[in-house]
């Protein structure tokens, strides 16, 4: 069974970052998560827990970005990987080594103790 973490939408997005992380900031890892306005806006995630691991599962009809800071990373030390699949769309990754484009059928990896942003 999956719970849903967040929905965004028109009414709620300007909010995603005080609330993507949940009520008790337990989730994700600190950064700065933003949406994009316009004419359609529709981010939702949903999390499977399996053992100790976390399956989570984010669409969006709308353009977003997520970055992690040095600063972010002095206050939230976490390790994390991230393995992000990309069904439909694009996901660009800048990171210190430079920027990389993934596309449907593409998977790229994060780790939460280097700065980068998703967009």
């Amino acid at each position: 069974m999956t719970e849903t973490l967040f929905a965004f939408d028109k009414r709620n997005y300007r909010d995603c970052q005080s609330s993507f992380r949940g009520p008790k900031n337990q989730e994700y890892y600190l950064g700065d998560y933003s949406i994009e306005a316009g004419n359609v806006i529709d981010v939702r995630a949903e999390r499977k827990t399996v053992g100790s691991c976390s399956i989570i599962r984010l669409r969006s009809k709308t353009r977003l970005s997520f970055r992690r800071s040095w600063s972010h990373l002095r206050e939230d030390g976490i390790d994390v990987a991230v393995l992000w699949f990309v069904k439909r769309g694009r996901l660009s990754i800048s990171h210190q080594r430079g920027q990389t484009v993934a596309k449907p059928g593409d998977f790229v990896v994060t780790r939460s103790m280097t700065p980068f942003t998703v967009e």
